[in-house]
């Protein structure tokens, strides 16, 4: 590395200006563009046979006979995922050998050898998860491995590369606060991982709390969240500290973040009390049935700053959580699932009144998602203008049924009903003439 010739106090345009010409010096070298050129190859290589691979599994595998169903689905979905690696370790180790015969520097390819080892692993791991856990992996896949593999990587490349000390060691100014490009990868590395760390364990305490502890869920779920969000600041508070903001430093941009809040972020900072009231008050919680704008709608989670809820059409909406404390709320699952409903029913005036209570009734009870006890009951309501008018009550312990359950025994006593002779009137008017029909008769018409 040719470092000692730049000064991290430069500019950084004049700094990466050097950086710049080191690495074309570097690149017009004979053995570094060897090694770049069979490195070229290899991957070239690599990539066309998985391709042919490919189109081969995509032609033979359809033909495996059905007792290798198992094997054809585990080498499709996963061990196919190790082809391109081991290929390119094979032709990068063979390629370090021919070198080494020729008494050619070997050092970039050395490196490379490093990142298809890390590139194998990255690959032998997922395919372990994948077999063990399935498509529930892929989450973790993508927010734990994938940047770990990532970030192991883009180490590696910059550190081969020319000038690496010079250029890691980079100054920045923010304010009175100066900081190095090292120094800003990590705080962002820190900051990630605690980040993706609080929303592991808040996974984590889901899962395995209410099952071991027999706790209530939306107990867990408060705690689970506070402790996601206790992380994700004490991830904040460490980053700032590693690029250097002191205590003093972060009274300052409390103080700034206060003026903003008393600007215009009053309805952020009422959303995150009103959640916080939430998660300790237990007023809501993960699962209950709530009406939301007259939807009956699930709570799926309760954020700091808002609530998911799901709707019978599995719609999902985000409501703020001022929604909930400063609204009235309708709940059905607060203390106990088990819900009434009310059906209206009319009948004809020539109905006996007894027949059809004994037939309404024994017409719900045959429902299978009405509860026996409380048992339903017809209430005789009045006397309409065309009809006897019932309310008929029933009780259910799935919230979310009750339209599904009103449709399908609606559909029982219109049939149960007719077969009693029992009929449904419908509003009829008589019309009475006085004068009789001479006068509405026209005059010019014969009689």
């Amino acid at each position: 590395m040719n470092s000692e010739t730049n000064s991290p106090t430069e500019p950084v345009d004049v700094l990466l200006g050097k950086l710049f010409d080191i690495l074309l010096s570097s690149l017009a070298r004979p053995a570094v563009w060897r090694q770049l050129l069979v490195i070229g190859l290899i991957l070239m290589i690599a990539w066309l046979f998985a391709k042919g691979m490919e189109k081969w599994r995509s032609s033979h595998m359809a033909s495996v006979q059905q007792e290798s169903k198992w094997l054809r689905h585990f080498w499709e979905k996963d061990l196919y995922r190790l082809v391109a690696p081991i290929l390119m370790l094979i032709l990068l180790n063979l390629a370090i050998l021919w070198f080494a015969q020729q008494n050619q520097p070997t050092g970039l390819l050395r490196r490379m050898q490093v990142l298809f080892w890390i590139w194998l692993l990255y690959r032998i791991l997922l395919v372990i998860l994948y077999a063990r856990f399935g498509a529930r992996i892929r989450t973790y896949h993508r927010w734990f491995l994938t940047p770990i593999f990532l970030v192991l990587t883009g180490t590696l490349i910059l550190r081969t590369l020319p000038g690496e000390i010079a250029l890691t060691s980079l100054t920045f100014h923010l304010g009175t606060i100066t900081f190095t490009l090292n120094e800003l990868f990590a705080s962002l590395l820190v900051l990630y991982g605690l980040l993706v760390s609080g929303w592991f364990i808040e996974q984590l305490l889901d899962h395995t709390l209410p099952r071991r502890l027999n706790a209530n869920p939306g107990v867990v779920n408060s705690i689970a969240t506070l402790v996601r969000y206790t992380i994700s600041g004490l991830g904040i508070v460490i980053a700032l500290s590693i690029l250097g903001f002191n205590a003093s430093s972060l009274a300052i941009i409390a103080g700034g973040l206060s003026v903003g809040i008393g600007i215009g972020l009053q309805d952020l900072v009422a959303n995150f009390v009103s959640g916080l009231i939430l998660l300790f008050e237990q007023s809501l919680r993960p699962g209950d049935v709530i009406e939301v704008n007259g939807n009956i709608s699930t709570v799926q989670q309760i954020g700091l700053r808002a609530t998911t809820v799901s709707t019978l059409d599995n719609i999902e909406v985000i409501i703020p959580n001022t929604a909930f404390t400063t609204g009235q709320v309708t709940t059905f699952t607060k203390s106990a699932k088990r819900v009434r409903t009310v059906m209206a029913i009319g009948v004809s005036y020539n109905s006996d009144t007894g027949h059809v209570k004994q037939t309404v009734e024994e017409t719900a009870k045959q429902h299978p998602m009405i509860l026996e006890n409380p048992a339903p009951q017809l209430m005789f309501r009045g006397f309409g203008d065309s009809s006897l008018n019932f309310e008929l009550t029933i009780w259910v312990d799935e919230p979310t049924r009750i339209p599904r359950v009103k449709s399908d025994l609606y559909y029982m006593l219109f049939d149960a009903l007719a077969e009693q002779g029992i009929k449904i009137p419908f509003p009829q008017r008589d019309l009475n003439l006085r004068g009789g029909w001479e006068q509405l008769r026209d005059p010019h018409e014969k009689p």
